[in-house]
């Protein structure tokens, strides 16, 4: 409560110093010491922060490398079983799950190699670095103090000032005259006490706080380079008689081993894609007929509806086409997908015969019926709708079958 009164009673000199019309005390020296006192404090909390930022990476990276092999471990187990046999069909996987057990032996004995040198850490440089920040806490306190009263100082002097030259004096006046050289005394006197103090105190904190941190920084420096020589030995000894470096990297040497393992299962990925894609296509439109059927309509060609054998499911079977940069368009199916039943298709509009289309994409066969071509085939058009996302009927090579209207362009 004093605190906030004499806060109070200092604002409106604050306010005036600040817009000149005030006179204010400055000492070189004493703003000479507090820079460089600010250097020092940044220091130590720059020193504490990078510190702990370092332990806590090194952590970070023990812990994300043993999580690392647990999931190569979880992704290979099912490749290394016996119904698969993929040591025999490929020796070189060997290799492969014998290094993944030896890569997480490799953190283990990492974390504990690297747990002393983190407790190190801690100890010879975080925990000495807190306790000078809170010693320069306090020392901060002091110039806070003084700065108060250098205040206190320059606010009774203005205010002393200004009544000594009023020419006309009351009685009252001489009164308060006689009060404020009192406390302006008052108000020198603990300002030069703080003053003179922290200008003696803080050169002498100066040449301590030098022999203090500069060990601090070197132990710090010494112990990074101890524990990067550390992960690079362990990271060397695991590597060594495992990979071919000649190539000049890790990632050079595990692409020109890749033996076109990438491209293997990108082409599994397409098959799994198509074959499933083909069955579900093939028992939506065996739907569509038998609702075709009790309906007592003939079914006229593909659903509008929103299934796989909709243009869009065709596209997830991935290939497009060297000519064209683009995948093959997307199908809009949100007007059918919160039917429970497929309605049932629009009539086709029929369009002369002879008419020609250009395919735009490669179409594979997944069901029978579907016309399967190549990009640049020219398709007569046998029935058609209005709507490009719709299936269409077409003749190619006097086999005739359905397919996807946007996989094609008219002549």
């Amino acid at each position: 409560m004093k605190g906030m009164i004499k806060s109070i009673k200092r604002a409106p000199h604050q306010m005036s110093s600040k817009i000149g019309r005030a006179q204010t005390s400055s000492d070189a020296e004493f703003d000479e010491y507090e820079r460089r006192m600010q250097i020092i404090e940044q220091g130590a909390d720059r020193l504490v922060k990078d510190s702990r930022l370092f332990r806590d990476s090194v952590q970070g990276l023990l812990r994300n490398g043993a999580d690392f092999g647990k999931a190569f471990e979880t992704i290979f187990q099912p490749i290394g079983s016996q119904d698969v046999d993929l040591e025999k069909k490929n020796p070189r996987s060997e290799l492969t799950l014998n290094n993944i057990t030896m890569y997480q032996v490799l953190m283990a004995e990492l974390k504990d190699t690297l747990a002393p040198e983190l407790d190190l850490i801690e100890g010879r440089v975080m925990t000495p670095a807190k306790e000078f920040k809170e010693l320069l806490q306090r020392v901060r306190k002091t110039i806070v103090k003084r700065n108060h009263k250098l205040l206190d100082f320059d606010r009774f002097n203005n205010s002393l000032s200004k009544l000594r030259e009023k020419k006309d004096k009351s009685m009252s006046d001489e009164k308060n005259l006689f009060k404020l050289e009192n406390e302006f005394e008052n108000a020198q006197a603990e300002y030069e006490h703080y003053n003179n103090l922290v200008k003696t105190e803080l050169p002498q904190l100066f040449v301590m706080a030098q022999k203090f941190i500069t060990p601090l920084f070197h132990s710090f420096y010494y112990m990074q380079l101890n524990i990067y020589y550390l992960i690079l030995d362990k990271v060397q000894a695991f590597a060594s008689d495992k990979y071919d470096l000649s190539y000049g990297d890790a990632e050079s040497a595990y692409m020109a081993n890749d033996q076109g393992a990438m491209v293997q299962v990108e082409e599994l990925t397409k098959r799994l894609t198509a074959l499933s894609t083909g069955k579900f296509g093939a028992q939506i439109r065996r739907n569509q007929s038998k609702s075709s059927g009790a309906s007592g309509e003939a079914s006229p060609g593909p659903s509008t509806s929103g299934d796989v054998k909709s243009p869009a499911g065709a596209a997830a079977l991935g290939r497009s086409s060297s000519v064209f940069s683009s995948a093959p368009p997307a199908y809009d199916a949100s007007t059918s997908a919160a039917s429970k039943r497929p309605p049932p298709p629009p009539p086709m509009k029929p369009k002369p015969k002879g008419t020609l289309v250009t395919a735009l994409y490669d179409f594979e066969p997944q069901a029978d019926g579907d016309l399967g071509f190549r990009v640049g085939d020219q398709i007569e058009v046998v029935q058609r709708t209005e709507s490009a996302n719709d299936w269409w009927t077409g003749r190619l090579n006097g086999q005739e079958g359905v397919f996807p209207g946007n996989y094609v362009q008219e002549n």
